[in-house]
């Protein structure tokens, strides 16, 4: 029996606590056909284009909702919002690119488990579990430098 908890409406047990209503499950739906990423307002565009007048804070409460259930994780340095990969309750580790603003997600348990060991030996509670790291990425890295375009006056 599909269970109308699931965003996907698989037969997995519920263990989300609050209503998936269908505003939210779009939203999710929205955030996958972009890949995965997408900031607050690709979606709110997505949205407007299916129904319109869509409002900015309708918008922000469906991924806040997400958030909180896991199913979705804000990347702060790019304002982006991306789909939570299957390891729930695990640290999760970006490395962002301040140069092209991509998000890779990095596996690396040694230091996931570092970073919890870290946080409970100075008697902190984790609660939120997610670390970003900016830099540059490969590809910035193998592109040849432009000088950017000068001002104009």
């Amino acid at each position: 029996m599909p269970n109308p908890q699931s965003p996907t409406g698989d037969e997995t047990p519920p263990t989300r606590t609050r209503r998936f209503t269908p505003l939210r499950r779009r939203v999710l739906g929205l955030l996958a056909a972009r890949g995965g990423s997408a900031t607050a307002y690709q979606l709110l565009e997505d949205l407007n284009r299916q129904s319109p007048h869509t409002a900015p804070p309708t918008v922000y409460r469906a991924l806040q909702f997400l958030i909180r259930e896991g199913f979705v994780r804000h990347v702060s340095t790019t304002s982006t919002f991306r789909l939570t990969e299957e390891n729930e309750g695990q640290h999760e580790i970006f490395a962002v690119c301040t140069h092209c603003h991509s998000v890779r997600p990095l596996h690396n348990t040694a230091l996931q488990q570092a970073l919890l060991d870290t946080a409970l030996s100075a008697h902190f509670e984790v609660q939120g579990q997610q670390t970003e790291i900016k830099g540059i990425c490969e590809d910035c890295t193998r592109r040849p430098t432009t000088n950017p375009p000068a001002r104009k006056k």
